[in-house]
């Protein structure tokens, strides 16, 4: 099947894309029993398909993706996912894959042991994907958003960086936060799971991200 047509596709400003899919991002957080981001939060805004696309940026198409991850609480992978399962559950999500083994199953080398995948409807819906990374006590969180048409062409479409897990994204203008100089020690050198049921944004991960997944 080709793209939907252009006039299926929901209207939403960039900044009310940016917060509902932040929120969503900082809920997951909050939901696994964490209270803090695990560094920065870099929210990404895309094209909706390549070249051949009928829904280019220049006509006010794009696709925006949330990027941020966690430290379980105490360490502990199997509540933090049952957290954001009784979450996803409560507001009746899709959920297309979950994977919550007893924290006794660590297998230090491996990457996404601990997996929640689906579909939130929230405003024209998003996408997200949660797993962990090496060290298997961190979290990370893709949430991405449908293809969407601005009806604001001039507004503001840069990466935003937020510093930490701040109650809203700010409207103004991005807030930037200084680079760690020492490397962080959440590395890791697997390719992450994708994101269900939605494409990535050709803007590519931020260097945080990189930094996240190694």
């Amino acid at each position: 099947m080709g793209a939907p047509l252009p006039d299926r596709v929901p209207t939403a400003t960039l900044a009310r894309t940016r917060e509902d899919g932040y929120q969503l991002l900082r809920m997951f957080v909050l939901a696994s029993g964490a209270e803090e981001s695990d560094g920065t939060l870099d929210i990404l805004p895309g094209p909706c398909g390549g070249d051949m696309d009928p829904r280019q940026r220049a006509a006010g198409y794009y696709r925006l993706l949330v990027l941020g991850g966690f430290r379980a609480l105490g360490d502990d992978q199997h509540g933090a996912f049952a957290g954001m399962h009784a979450f996803v559950r409560r507001n009746r999500f899709r959920i297309r894959s979950y994977r919550n083994p007893d924290t006794s199953a660590l297998r230090p080398d491996a990457v996404g042991q601990w997996e929640l995948k689906g579909v939130a409807d929230v405003r024209g819906g998003f996408a997200f994907s949660v797993f962990t990374v090496r060290p298997q006590t961190h979290v990370a969180v893709w949430i991405t958003s449908t293809c969407r048409r601005t009806p604001e062409r001039d507004e503001p479409d840069g990466p935003f960086t937020l510093p930490s897990l701040v109650p809203h994204v700010p409207t103004a203008a991005p807030v930037w936060a200084p680079r760690p100089s020492a490397a962080p020690t959440n590395r890791s050198t697997a390719t992450p799971p994708a994101a269900t049921g939605t494409r990535t944004p050709d803007a590519g991960p931020s260097t945080h991200f990189r930094d996240l997944l190694g």
